[in-house]
């Protein structure tokens, strides 16, 4: 397995700057926690995807915590998330991890790829759910991973029925198109 890498897009609210403009490296740039892009994230041409940036609780040099802001603290939650694909697919190549972390993310923007939020916020739970559709994490997709959606359909965040697992697409809807994912991996077991 070759190295993964991944660099923030930078803080001036401009274009995307280098490392992370290279092709070879996945450019991350900062959300607010309301997922709209921080305005003094960079964006456009080569940003991948976008995490958490706003607000994020470090370490500080007198030897507390304390919260701050930029891309810097977004990145790693991308890089965390990849090492969670690479746990439950351990075979993966990197393009496969890759792909996993830009096709199954929460699209912020525009359908696919745009330049304010890239293909979207990072997702930690679907790429590495195995298989996909097994909401339940009994290593299999069945009767009861359906049920979930079924349970919740219908629902967003905020609704008294509203289960985040049950959102397989990650849309904030519990609708068919979650049904179709769990339907359409029936059977698998990890």
């Amino acid at each position: 397995m070759d190295k993964m890498l991944f660099a923030c897009s930078g803080n001036a609210g401009g274009e995307v700057s280098y490392p992370a403009r290279y092709d070879s490296v996945v450019a991350v740039g900062a959300t607010y926690p309301n997922d709209s892009r921080c305005e003094w994230s960079n964006y456009g041409l080569g940003l991948d995807l976008v995490a958490p940036g706003y607000n994020i609780n470090t370490t500080t040099s007198g030897g507390g915590y304390a919260p701050d802001d930029g891309t810097s603290f977004a990145a790693p939650h991308a890089a965390a998330a990849a090492a969670l694909i690479w746990s439950a697919y351990p075979d993966s190549e990197n393009w496969e991890v890759e792909d996993r972390l830009l096709t199954r993310i929460h699209d912020l923007g525009a359908p696919d790829w745009d330049e304010e939020t890239g293909y979207g916020l990072v997702n930690a739970y679907r790429p590495s759910q195995k298989p996909e559709g097994n909401l339940n994490s009994d290593d299999k997709v069945d009767i009861f991973d359906a049920a979930m959606v079924a349970i919740s359909f219908g629902s967003k965040p905020g609704d008294t029925n509203w289960n985040v697992i049950a959102d397989s697409k990650i849309d904030r809807l519990i609708d068919i198109f979650d049904l179709v994912i769990v339907a359409g991996h029936s059977g698998w077991e990890a």
